[in-house]
């Protein structure tokens, strides 16, 4: 206690220099356990079900190497080969008009099929969860509720189970309540069985993606790696005994699908902020050894007088473990404010269980003691280790060389820090530059974007979904400043993903077919996205339901079928026609060749595009998105919108109303919030090696300053003086720059 109370008294002695110490250290471990709270919350605590590692997600790899949807058949291939899985089951996203006192709306829900909630091991709240033979073909029209959904849509009432619920103009009766915390996605309301939909031809058709995913939990014992080999296998097995293309598995685990995208700048985030911190370590250590300089012939005397080793020791801990103590604590706080900025920058990229996962729990708060006490350590015993005899004899130049060469190498390794930090900052600026600049094959100004949905009820056939749209589009090309309106099911980076098989007799036989991104648009599409006509035409209005199918495919595709020759006239298939209850390939008529646009990854190039027209697209899209093109900023038009819809049937929902130039921004949001933070380590990185650089160059000054006055006093210049100080410091600055490039 009488070292810490030394310790205590030492901060109001020398308030300059203890408050520089805290400050530095409080720098450090704040940003330090700030990005560590993320990176623990989003790529190391475990998800929120018993035995996470254990699950798995999967889909189809494409032969162009795309992830697509699964098709009903291969999931049911997948489920019946194979061994290394405890349970198996089928996740669908949708969107679905749900019905209420106040009006309806669309919510985002989920079709699940096979042992979906065995699979994650859950128990509801309310009622009884169904089983996998409850979510087969001929299921009854069931809800399980989401926490977030039951508490905002019957307010938490507890005898919600029995009741029904209107989705798609159909009853639906709540067979139970999830808990809170069960949704890695925040925007899911209710799930529903997928076997709801085994009336639909496409259920039993190879070739088409449903529109889903596989969630499965592993065997104990069984690795990712063995069951992706065992899928190989059977697909290998399924290769050979079907003449059309059978796609491959794409098997991750359940925290790299929702995390895949951000894990490599999170891990590169904390490796900069890493830097930091040592930066930070190394400029406290140098600042106690020239503390411990300073008192060195106070040392020297408590040695004379009987002290031992170890009571300086002891001492020299209890006031590094104050001010330490004091800099986790202020880095505590100034941690809070940070990781308020950092789930803000994280917001849009991250769903919502992993914000509200993100705080300063038991794990941040152990790695902060850890850093406390690593500080402590390494900082207070290595200046009271120099005690000793050497200590105890008479300092002539009052600069220990030992000491000088250690508190110099600190310096050194700081610039090294540092300049690893500023390299990475110089290369993050660059390639955010780059990405930033790359042509899309679109332009996103002036375009706002919203998904509409035809209720099922007031819509059941293609014709009067075809004859509502033809009125919407009326009214909204009558609203001032609109140029271009256009319907599709799809739009770039949308996050929909419609593939289909990219078939050419003359090029690929049917099992080399590959994959293609499918959209389904009116005729204004191009014009409102501003994508150009490089060889043929676009779509008129001639394109009908009941005229010759033709296609549109991008510079890719066509080079990719017929290098060198001219694609016009070109026949290919690209999606299926229902005839005798059966899928066949649908031929088609290339009229026309657009530029490549990167759909989902402005970093890469995105797979083969075929444009067709909705007209003429199979099914009766009756969800699809509404570009409107105008000729101002497209944010104040959602309003005028919704209004012209409205005047056309109220009971159409439009929802995720979005400008598709903020769309754009926020695919390159993550790379610019990283960018940013680590502008921010650089900049510190060299306030502190600054500091530390100042503090070495000081205190050679300090003590040569005899040497330094018998110089000046034999004849030497001021500058002269200069010059010979800050050799001594530029000599460690230069022995750190060259590590560090």
């Amino acid at each position: 206690m009488r070292d810490l109370r030394l310790g205590l008294r030492s901060l109001w002695h020398h308030p300059r220099f203890s408050g520089l110490v805290v400050v530095t250290l409080a720098l450090g471990t704040g940003a330090t356990v700030a990005v560590f709270s993320v990176v623990h919350a989003v790529l190391i605590a475990p998800l929120p079900y018993p035995s996470s590692d254990e699950l798995v997600m999967m889909d189809q790899m494409g032969t162009t190497g795309f992830r697509a949807s699964v098709a009903i058949p291969i999931y049911e291939d997948w489920r019946d080969r194979t061994s290394s899985f405890e349970t198996f089951a089928m996740e669908k996203p949708e969107a679905m008009r749900v019905d209420g006192d106040e009006g309806a709306e669309v919510l985002e829900g989920r079709l699940v099929l096979g042992a979906f909630f065995e699979s994650f091991r859950v128990q509801p709240v309310l009622g009884r969860l169904p089983d996998r033979e409850e979510l087969g073909p001929g299921a009854e029209r069931m809800a399980v509720l989401t926490a977030g959904f039951w508490q905002s849509r019957f307010g938490g009432d507890g005898g919600v189970v029995g009741r029904t619920l209107s989705i798609e103009g159909e009853p639906f009766r709540v067979a139970a309540v999830l808990p809170a915390g069960f949704n890695l996605d925040p925007e899911i309301a209710f799930y529903l069985p997928l076997g709801l939909r085994a009336e639909d031809p496409a259920w039993t058709d190879r070739g088409t993606s449903f529109g889903g995913w596989v969630v499965a939990r592993l065997k104990a014992g069984t690795t990712v790696d063995q069951a992706r080999a065992e899928l190989a296998r059977v697909t290998a097995e399924l290769r050979s005994e079907w003449g059309r293309t059978t796609p491959g598995a794409a098997v991750l685990t359940m925290r790299d699908w929702y995390t895949g995208d951000v894990s490599t700048p999170l891990w590169f985030l904390m490796g900069g902020v890493a830097l930091v911190f040592f930066i930070a370590c190394a400029n406290v250590a140098g600042l106690l050894l020239g503390r411990a300089e300073e008192r060195r012939d106070e040392w020297a005397l408590h040695l004379a007088l009987g002290a031992g080793r170890g009571r300086l020791v002891r001492a020299s801990l209890a006031h590094v473990s104050v001010l330490a103590t004091l800099g986790g604590l202020l880095g505590l706080a100034l941690g809070a404010v940070l990781l308020s900025l950092l789930r803000g920058a994280l917001g849009t990229m991250l769903s919502t269980p992993f914000l509200e996962r993100i705080e300063m729990d038991g794990p941040v708060l152990l790695v902060l003691a850890g850093a406390v006490l690593a500080v402590t350590v390494g900082c207070g015993i290595a200046p009271a280790l120099g005690t000793g005899g050497r200590m105890a004899k008479p300092q002539r130049d009052g600069w220990s060389g030992a000491r000088a060469r250690l508190r110099g190498g600190l310096v050194a390794v700081e610039m090294a820090l540092c300049v690893a930090v500023l390299a990475c900052t110089g290369l993050l600026v660059k390639s955010v530059g780059n990405l930033q600049s790359v042509d899309p094959g679109f332009s996103p100004e002036g375009v706002l974007v919203q998904r509409m949905s035809m209720p099922g009820d007031r819509y059941g056939s293609r014709a009067e979904i075809e004859a509502a749209r033809g009125r919407i589009d009326e009214r909204v090309r009558a609203i001032p400043g609109v140029r271009a309106v256009a319907f599709a099911n799809l739009y770039p980076f949308s996050g929909t993903n419609w593939e289909m098989l990219f078939r050419d007799p003359e090029t690929w036989p049917a099992q080399e077919a590959p994959s293609v991104l499918y959209t389904a648009a009116t005729t204004d599409y191009f014009e409102v996205f501003s994508i150009d006509l490089v060889r043929g035409r676009l779509f008129t209005d001639a394109d009908r339901r009941d005229a010759p199918p033709v296609v549109i495919v991008d510079e890719t595709a066509a080079e990719l079928a017929w290098p060198g020759e001219d694609p016009i006239g070109k026949r290919v298939s690209v999606d299926d026609v229902l005839v005798d209850g059966e899928y066949v390939p649908l031929w088609r008529t290339v009229v026309g060749v657009v530029p490549h646009v990167r759909n989902y990854d402005l970093a890469q190039v995105s797979r083969i595009e075929a444009y067709v027209p909705l007209a003429q697209s199979g099914g009766c899209c009756r969800t699809t998105w509404l570009a409107v093109k105008s000729e101002g900023a497209a944010e104040g038009l959602a309003r005028e919108v919704r209004a012209a819809v409205n005047e056309v049937d109220p009971s159409i929902p439009l929802y995720r109303v979005d400008p598709t130039r903020s769309v754009l921004q926020r695919e390159t949001g993550l790379h610019r919030a990283v960018r940013g933070l680590f502008v921010c380590f650089g900049l510190l990185a060299l306030i502190l090696a600054m500091v530390g650089v100042y503090g070495v160059v000081s205190a050679l000054a300090t003590r040569r300053a005899r040497e330094i006055g018998v110089r000046m006093a034999l004849g030497a210049t001021p500058g002269d003086a200069a010059r010979t100080v800050a050799a001594g410091g530029v000599w460690w600055i230069a022995l750190g720059l060259f590590p560090g490039l």
